[in-house]
């Protein structure tokens, strides 16, 4: 295998596509580091804190950063301006030739598309806000953390900042900041490529376990 150039503006001319079909219109703003940034709709102020949906990619054709991109909720958690997802839906790809590459390629405008088409039927504020409103202690959440269905190294990153919340967001013990805890360190710490609806499912995951030991406490 080897090094395969990706083309930028092929993606953000499909991002631009799949957000036209479900009447989005995306506005490109380059970010942190080279990131692109296309904001669509408002920026909510919710309790959690401001929330923007938007799309990132970041693709540097250097042969020594992998291809990422994502669709989904942003927290403004820094007053530098960088932001931590909530993605539904989200992956990363390393520029080498091969079956992985062809997929990812080959999977893009199917992808974007069921991420826009998600994020122009969501309520913003009421699904961030009714997450707020669960509570969550913090041994409820470690259980939930040391359960999930993911990497090993996400499940310890996650439980070190539930216990330890390094942002004052995360510091709430509620079903938001245990979610964003899980997403992160889940995003973070997996090196394979995510598929549309990875996050959401893991919103699933923790509400079902959580319902799960309550009803066993």
């Amino acid at each position: 295998m080897t090094f395969q150039a990706i083309d930028t503006d092929m993606i953000i001319s499909q991002a631009n596509a799949s957000a036209a079909k479900a009447g989005i219109q995306l506005n490109w703003v380059r970010g942190y580091k080279g990131v692109l940034q296309a904001y669509f709709g408002d920026k909510v102020q919710t309790d959690g804190g401001a929330v923007s949906p938007m799309l990132f990619l970041r693709n540097v054709n250097d042969g020594g950063h992998a291809l990422m991109i994502g669709v989904g909720l942003f927290r403004f958690v820094c007053a530098n301006g960088l932001v931590v997802g909530d993605n539904f839906y989200s992956q990363r790809v390393i520029h080498r030739s091969g079956p992985t590459l062809d997929q990812f390629l080959s999977n893009l405008d199917k992808n974007l598309d069921a991420a826009f088409e998600v994020a122009a039927s969501m309520d913003i504020e009421n699904m961030v806000n009714s997450l707020i409103a669960r509570e969550v202690t913090e041994k409820q959440g470690i259980e939930v953390l040391a359960s999930l269905p993911i990497p090993q190294r996400a499940t310890d990153a996650a439980i070190f900042q539930w216990v330890r919340p390094i942002r004052d967001e995360d510091k709430p013990r509620n079903l938001w900041s245990l979610y964003n805890v899980a997403n992160e360190a889940n995003r973070l710490r997996s090196s394979s490529i995510n598929s549309f609806g990875r996050e959401l499912s893991l919103l699933d995951d923790i509400e079902a376990l959580l319902d799960f030991n309550s009803q066993a406490a």
